[in-house]
């Protein structure tokens, strides 16, 4: 039949991922057209007519239908007949000489791995221990604890003064030590979202990987007194967002050891001096 106005035509196009585009009549060539930039290379579409079934024109150029490019979710494309119409489009010679209108990709950029340096890492603005820095540090928690109190009382004993400044040397002797077993167990076992404080789980894996605990048939250090010391120490100290409740943060870590020591070995009558307690604590307990 001869097109007439008559007719609603539409065309998929499957570099419009068949999405179809109504065609306009043209009375001078009794034809429907539609104007549209096409890509170069072979091209497939299919005719509507009157909203009707997609269907093929016989006097034109036939194929298989391929897949949308790209894998694309062809929703438009599900009521085509498996052959379809097709044209192609070869460019001229010099067309897109520059490549300007060729699809973009990706430039990957290839990254030069250099050596790896401490100041270049993640770690550049970590704090590293040195003896100024370990000393501040110990001065600051051993003077929020009242290791002092425990040991020198009132102050007014000059055996127990002494014995006093003995055992804050040693903790200081020991000190880096203590602060990596805190920061270890703080780290492994959390106590929730802060890496600052130790919970009493790690508390008392702590225990029982030194082997603090005693026999309860022995009198010592049994699960009720290191209960009590963990009570005892979690609230000593200023108040700050380190000091958390039920956990223990640095110096009341090193608050705690003191006082295991003394309650293992001192007042069993196993040492006759705090200095002497805490040594042994750290001798046979903690630095193995």
């Amino acid at each position: 039949d001869t097109p007439t106005d008559s007719y609603k035509v539409l065309i998929a196009l499957s570099y419009e991922k068949w999405v179809p585009a109504a065609m306009t009549y043209d009375s001078d060539s009794y034809s429907y057209k539609l104007v549209s930039m096409v890509p170069p290379g072979k091209q497939q579409y299919a005719f509507i007519v009157n909203e009707g079934v997609p269907s093929v024109a016989l006097d034109q150029p036939t194929s298989v239908r391929e897949a949308t490019w790209g894998n694309y979710k062809e929703t438009s494309a599900k009521n085509l007949p498996k052959v379809v119409n097709q044209f192609v489009v070869t460019p001229p010679n010099d067309f897109d000489h520059d490549k300007s209108l060729a699809p973009r990709t990706k430039q990957v950029k290839k990254r030069v791995k250099g050596k790896w340096t401490f100041p270049k890492s993640l770690f550049a603005d970590y704090q590293q221990d040195s003896e100024d820095y370990l000393n501040k540090c110990f001065e600051f928690d051993y003077g929020c604890t009242g290791i002092q109190k425990k040991i020198a009382k009132k102050g007014m004993n000059d055996d127990e003064v002494e014995d006093e400044q003995r055992t804050k040397a040693l903790l200081r002797k020991n000190y880096e030590h203590i602060k990596h077993v805190f920061k270890s167990y703080a780290a492994a076992i959390g106590s929730g979202n802060e890496i600052f404080t130790m919970g009493k789980n790690a508390y008392y894996e702590f225990l029982g990987v030194c082997d603090i605990i005693d026999d309860e048939k022995v009198k010592g250090c049994g699960r009720a007194e290191v209960a009590l010391v963990f009570v005892s120490c979690q609230t000593i100290g200023p108040k700050s967002s380190f000091n958390k409740k039920n956990t223990l943060n640095r110096f009341q870590f090193m608050d705690a050891l003191v006082q295991l020591a003394l309650t293992k070995y001192l007042k069993t009558g196993k040492v006759s001096t705090a200095c002497d307690a805490v040594g042994r604590l750290l001798d046979e307990n903690i630095i193995p």
